[in-house]
């Protein structure tokens, strides 16, 4: 495991670089397998516990955190907002394409209070987000610039030709 402690530092634990190697391809497989990036794990990692690759207490050790926390969170039963959650989705979705799938955050949450389904703002934001909902950017949204097309051309009356060369004062 660790290589030899230097006799200076006793509580300093020393790993070697095939450990640290080791322990950043783990660190970087559970991301890629939660779609997570930098930052704080959202959820556990079941299929690699539960498909016998990685043990739970070697995963828990580089997450830092303790083993029953895991075994916590597998047997706790969903969450009250993780319930309502599951119910609003698929009423905010059947909005949404009722209203040809143009609808943003904002109106969608204005259709969900006419249709009688009591819900903030922001969550309707959360959940469309979850769902893979987006607004439709109309031709004056905010649609990203076609990368095909070139800049449009430098008005004549920006050139430096046009440009006074010297301020008048009114006087």
């Amino acid at each position: 495991m660790p290589k030899e402690q230097s006799p200076g530092k006793p509580n300093t634990r020393r790993f070697s670089e095939e450990e640290k190697a080791a322990a950043v391809r783990m660190v970087r497989t559970l991301r890629v397998e939660l779609g997570t990036g930098h930052g704080t794990v959202n959820r556990w990692p079941t299929s690699s516990v539960e498909g016998g690759r990685l043990g739970v207490e070697p995963i828990c050790r580089v997450l830092q955190v303790a083993p029953s926390t895991y075994y916590a969170a597998k047997t706790r039963p969903p969450s009250a907002r993780a319930c309502r959650d599951a119910e609003l989705i698929p009423e905010l979705v059947g909005l949404w394409e009722d209203n040809y799938q143009v609808y943003g955050a904002r109106n969608l949450w204005k259709a969900a209070r006419r249709a009688g389904l009591d819900v903030g703002r922001d969550q309707v934001a959360r959940l469309m987000r979850a769902a893979g909902s987006q607004a439709f950017a109309g031709p004056s949204g905010c649609a990203p610039p076609d990368p095909t097309r070139s800049p449009p051309a430098t008005p004549i009356w920006c050139s430096a030709a046009f440009r006074p060369s010297s301020r008048t004062s009114c006087g």
